[in-house]
């Protein structure tokens, strides 16, 4: 077990607790040798000893090593401690999203998009390369001072059930997080991690969970069951756009989410144009909004950076819900007002929401949110009119055609096809492939279809593009990440089992590893499952009698033997007939005069093969053509 106050692997000292998963503990230490401060995480001693566990966090740590985002948390090196697996990451100072939005929120839509863009740019990522978190969660995101989001626990959580987590078949997550098809036993898949993400976006909305229950069962069924709730249905601040992205997101059916995670982003950083795919096209002007919701509590703030294009505004003035432009000289009154007022906060020293604000943070200047309902002025006439001059009528309202959505094409389910298979039936429905970086799999065969982006079932324009990655085959194992050597036997066996290798044992002698434990293993560098690992097993300090002495005369054997370490205490000549009592057939062994046919002693043990205790007395039984005796 890793303690406070130890140094790990002489580099790394453990300085103070910081956090406690039902899996793992989380210690803040500083690296001795780069002079940085670090996060140290280590599995609790329960699990540290189960060889299914321990895998299991190697291959994550391993998996998210390879990683290089800035919205996924840097793992810097692994290892283990006195029989506790441990790696080190990033160490990010500030707070876990959940309690920013307990202390925070609820939060501004504008500022959700903010984090749900960080969040969803790290999901997107991983997708990409054949990875699905599977535990999309508030507790799972990092929030540093500045409001940079840092997503952290790529699959760590695998394999662990206790009351807050649930795990059926493949899939496994926070049951409040859990999406319908991972509660159903289904593989996870980036859709699930679109549901929760829409999850955490609800709660930083409201403050709320879409479902809840006394128990992880009865919040699974709802996940599985239930419509969820609209955010507005608990904070009716909230505009229905911002209902329509987050319903889309919470979805029962995958193939109606949002096609990626970023789409999710994008869909909450517009919302003020939002149109759920069912009215038209996903992002097209919209007419009034219902009123902004209150961001956060009092002036307490949370400004989550972003990067975004500008908010689009009406560029002739205002359009009202039936098409006619509205008066300029009212909304130019009331524009007045709100500017007026704008500057008397200022004045007063009252710190702007960054809902409203910008999330750019205090000093952005580019098309701040506070301008939506000044954004529908025209161009303001000067403030001093010495002659009146008549007030030109509006234009008649002009009819806007009707826009005419194109046909769209359902993205065919291409996984488990050849290149060639892909591409014919993509190419059916007017769709391109696009072939990203293999990926290994232990299901699929070489030049497999692994992992395609939109998944099956969305719907794209024609001409458009879909992403797969293809199979490299099985993964290799390095085996030297395993740490297997002075393991037990029985452990370092049942840790290649579960990762699917195959495990012979074979004795040795040591007086540096204790009997029963790894000296060496065979092949020492990377294996893929189904191949066979060799252990080379301690049988402790003892000398074997080497089979080869059988049929090898006499006096090079006691030679031998005694180089060993073992002594010949005596010699014992037997006949042809004796030699036959033995079961040896002369002319088949090739047995000459003077070979040996046999060893003894007074250890039972003691035979061809055997292990004995160094100095150990051996008696040699060797054929004498001339007569012998019983030995």
């Amino acid at each position: 077990m890793i303690e406070q106050g130890t140094t790990v692997n002489g580099r790394y000292r453990v300085d103070r607790l910081i956090g406690e998963g039902g899996m793992a503990v989380v210690y803040v230490g500083h690296d001795l040798l780069l002079g940085r401060d670090v996060a140290i995480k280590a599995l609790r001693p329960q699990y540290a000893v189960d060889p299914q566990f321990r895998a299991r966090f190697h291959r994550e740590a391993k998996a998210a090593a390879g990683f290089s985002h800035p919205n996924i948390v840097d793992i810097y090196d692994v290892g283990e401690q006195r029989g506790t697996p441990y790696f080190v990451m990033a160490y990010v100072p500030g707070q876990t999203l959940k309690e920013v939005v307990e202390t925070e929120g609820p939060f501004h839509p504008d500022d959700v998009a903010g984090l749900l863009q960080q969040v969803c740019a790290a999901l997107d990522y991983a997708h990409e390369r054949g990875y699905v978190h599977r535990d999309v969660k508030p507790q799972n995101v990092l929030v540093d001072p500045d409001g940079h989001a840092i997503v952290v626990d790529f699959g760590i959580a695998k394999g662990l059930a206790d009351a807050d987590l649930t795990e059926v078949g493949t899939g496994l997550g926070t049951v409040h997080y859990l999406s319908p098809e991972q509660a159903s036993g289904l593989m996870a898949t980036p859709a699930s991690d679109v549901y929760a993400a829409g999850v955490v976006a609800f709660e930083m909305l409201t403050r709320g969970l879409p479902f809840d229950a006394d128990t992880p069962v009865a919040i699974a069924m709802r996940h599985l069951h239930e419509r969820p709730p609209a955010p507005s249905d608990i904070l009716p601040s909230i505009p229905p756009a911002v209902d329509a992205v987050v319903l889309r997101a919470l979805d029962k059916d995958p193939t109606r989410r949002f096609p990626s995670a970023g789409a999710f982003a994008r869909a909450m950083t517009y919302w003020r144009q939002y149109r759920p795919p069912t009215v038209g096209p996903g992002f097209q002007e919209q007419g009034a909004t219902a009123p902004l919701p209150t961001q956060g509590r009092g002036n307490t703030m949370r400004v989550f950076p972003e990067t975004r294009g500008p908010t689009p505004v009406a560029a002739q003035g205002p359009v009202a819900a039936g098409g006619a432009r509205s008066s300029g000289c009212a909304t130019w009154a009331v524009g007045l007002l709100l500017l007026a007022g704008l500057v008397g906060l200022i004045a007063l020293g009252v710190r702007l929401s960054p809902g409203l604000g910008g999330l750019g943070g205090p000093t952005a200047t580019a098309d701040p949110p506070i301008l939506v309902a000044l954004d529908e002025m025209p161009t303001p006439e000067p403030a001093i009119a010495p002659i009146e001059t008549p007030t030109p009528s509006p234009p008649p309202p002009t009819e806007t055609p009707p826009t005419i959505a194109p046909v769209e094409a359902a993205v065919p389910d291409v996984v488990g096809r050849t290149l060639a298979e892909a591409e014919t039936l993509l190419a059916e429905q007017d769709l391109q492939v696009v072939e990203g970086e293999a990926a290994p799999s232990d299901d699929f065969p070489p030049g497999a279809v692994v992992f395609q982006e939109p998944p099956p079932g969305a719907t794209l324009p024609p001409g458009s593009t879909v992403s797969v990655r293809l199979s490299s085959g099985p993964e290799e194992i390095d085996l030297g990440d395993l740490d297997l050597l002075g393991q037990p036997a029985e452990e370092a066996a049942a840790i290649l089992g579960e990762l699917g290798l195959a495990v012979s044992r074979v004795e040795i002698g040591s007086t540096d590893v204790p009997e029963g434990s790894v000296v060496s293993i065979d092949p020492d560098g990377s294996a893929v499952p189904g191949e066979t690992v060799a252990l080379r097993v301690s049988v402790g300090n003892r000398v074997q009698i080497p089979t080869e002495i059988f049929g090898s005369p006499v006096d090079d054997v006691a030679r031998q033997l005694e180089r060993l370490g073992l002594r010949v205490a005596a010699r014992y000549p037997v006949d042809a007939e004796t030699v036959q009592s033995f079961d040896i057939d002369l002319d088949e062994a090739g047995i000459q005069n003077g070979d040996v046919v046999g060893v003894q002693g007074s250890a039972p043990e003691i035979d061809f093969g055997a292990w004995v205790r160094p100095n150990a007395e051996v008696d040699l039984v060797y054929y004498d053509r001339g007569g012998g005796r019983e030995p």
